[in-house]
């Protein structure tokens, strides 16, 4: 006689996903800047892609020393080895400083974006060193950081700390990442500011630094 078999019986089951996460309104969002380049986003609201329903707008606006050709623009060239991306340039001369604000519609989470080119360059001619640009870069609180393969950026990005590079002259190409730092803002969040300004205090050319593209989601996805 053939013995039984008894086995465990099998029950199915199926993790049910969070309903918010199948919204249309919860995909990641993303600021292109070059999709607006060269038009200036100064105090101009622009709204994200990659949303199916209530994408979010971001108004961007700057105060401090703010004059500066092409400040505040977007351009569809390479900056960091970046291509797209938000101008900030600094007028000539001392003590040159300006803050850039991100205010988003709705808060968001998860919001990415990288700092581009932050350089330096000067030049010694008969013992007077003269410093072209020595960009100095301190974002508001709440973000945490990675500097990608490349980068010679120091610094934490605090008061104390500022994302600069080791000396005055350390020049970066365009086609470089060497001076970028890549920003994570875990959230939620309704705005973030980006402080520019030049370590020494003093700066004899226009100097500018980029912002990458903003990638970010809609708080409560």
């Amino acid at each position: 006689m053939r013995a039984s078999v008894w086995t465990l019986p099998v029950v199915a089951t199926v993790a049910a996903a969070p309903v918010f996460a199948a919204s249309p309104q919860c995909q990641r969002q993303t600021v292109n800047w070059a999709t607006y380049a060269p038009n200036s986003q100064q105090g101009a609201t622009v709204t994200a892609t990659g949303a199916q329903a209530a994408p979010i707008s971001v108004t961007t606006n700057g105060t401090g020393n703010t004059t500066a050709a092409n400040n505040l623009t977007a351009r569809n060239t390479q900056q960091g080895a970046v291509t797209g991306y938000l101008a900030l340039t600094l007028p000539a001369g001392t003590s040159q400083v300006q803050t850039v604000t991100f205010t988003f519609s709705s808060a968001v989470t998860d919001l990415r974006f990288s700092l581009l080119d932050i350089d330096s360059a000067s030049s010694t001619t008969n013992g007077t060193t003269t410093v072209a640009y020595y960009d100095s870069v301190q974002p508001s609180t709440g973000f945490t950081f990675t500097r990608p393969t490349g980068s010679t950026v120091t610094g934490s990005g605090t008061a104390a700390a500022p994302f600069i590079q080791p000396n005055n002259n350390t020049p970066v190409d365009p086609s470089s990442n060497a001076g970028n730092v890549d920003l994570v803002y875990a959230g939620p969040t309704t705005s973030v500011s980006i402080r520019y300004a030049q370590q020494g205090g003093s700066n004899s050319t226009v100097p500018v630094i980029g912002i990458s593209n903003l990638s970010f989601l809609r708080s409560g996805c």
